[in-house]
């Protein structure tokens, strides 16, 4: 047996899902593409919302880490990231915690092999941390 909606009940479930729809909060951003200023920041409001979730730089946490559920991989693209905003905006709100960060993870072989990682580390993990080595 299958259970159909009346017709008053399938415009219901349509206006109801398309309220829900509207209470939930939309952000966007403001660009534009001609103007500098508006490009950096975009830049900087982008870079602050990655820093939001990095942790690793307050007590009993390890630098270069991000919280759970992330992967130490994710870590190494979210440095890379911030270096590149340095890069190409001259802002360097971040470079103390990339450092820190950097220097952490790479560990005293400067291999990219730190002892928290060896067990669930690969070459495409790593790979993300030599690639913000090399842009740093």
């Amino acid at each position: 047996m299958r259970l159909r909606a009346s017709p008053a009940q399938s415009w219901l479930l349509t206006i109801s899902a398309l309220l829900l729809l509207l209470t939930v909060p939309i952000h966007a951003v403001q660009l534009d593409v001609t103007s500098d200023d508006s490009i950096k920041q975009v830049a900087r409001d982008l870079a602050k919302g990655l820093r939001a979730y990095y942790k690793g730089d307050s007590p009993g946490n390890i630098p270069g880490n991000l919280p759970h559920p992330y992967y130490w991989w994710e870590a190494g693209a979210l440095f890379g990231a911030l270096i590149d905003y340095w890069f190409y905006t001259g802002d360097s709100t971040y470079n103390d915690i990339i450092i820190q960060a950097m220097m952490h993870q790479a560990s005293p072989t400067c291999n990219f092999m730190p002892v928290n990682q060896t067990r669930s580390e690969g070459n495409d993990d790593q790979s993300f941390w030599a690639i913000a080595a090399m842009a740093a």
